[in-house]
């Protein structure tokens, strides 16, 4: 899971630095010593940077790495695993109604965890995840919601068309 985050984080720094300075990839590779492919997988998400090549990278073009985190939401624990465990409730077809039947949490408390008015507790994550069918290692971690992101974020990277990656969202949204 965290080597998921490290690659989200470090492909938006990159994709940051080609917007907002209108840098190559051999530019950005230049500034740090490394091959623009090797930048380039970065980018994609197939390849990391060692940590003191990422922290040359942020310093040398001032990212805000704060900043980043945030944008990418990977500093954000508790959206990674709401978000997981709406996309396992819609993919399961099952409503708040059902799932409180079936778990002895309140439809109340399951509202409000999908309105973000509160965190699930680890005891109802591990009620959820049985009834979901899914280890409730996924949950916790927000892994659904990550491995959508570098979905999205490869495929958008790739200039696929929006309508295509909405429709592949959706197709692996019913399949998880």
């Amino acid at each position: 899971m965290v080597s998921m985050a490290r690659k989200l984080i470090q492909s938006a720094v990159i994709d940051s630095i080609r917007k907002h300075e209108q840098k190559t990839y051999e530019e950005i590779g230049d500034s740090i010593g490394l091959h623009r492919s090797h930048i380039q997988k970065v980018s994609k998400g197939v390849r990391q940077l060692s940590e003191e090549k990422f922290n040359e990278l942020c310093q040398r073009w001032k990212i805000n790495l704060t900043d980043m985190i945030h944008q990418v939401k990977l500093d954000d624990a508790q959206y990674l695993k709401r978000k997981t465990l709406l996309m396992l409730i819609k993919a399961r077809e099952i409503s708040l109604e059902q799932l409180s039947k079936s778990t002895g949490i309140s439809l109340l408390d399951l509202n409000q965890i999908q309105r973000e008015r509160r965190h699930p507790t680890s005891e109802e994550i591990e009620i959820l995840a049985e009834v979901l069918e899914v280890d409730s290692n996924i949950i916790e971690e927000g892994a659904v919601a990550v491995v959508f992101q570098l979905i999205e974020k490869s495929l958008n990277y790739l200039h696929v068309d929006p309508s295509a990656i909405d429709a592949v969202i959706k197709f692996l949204e019913r399949e998880v």
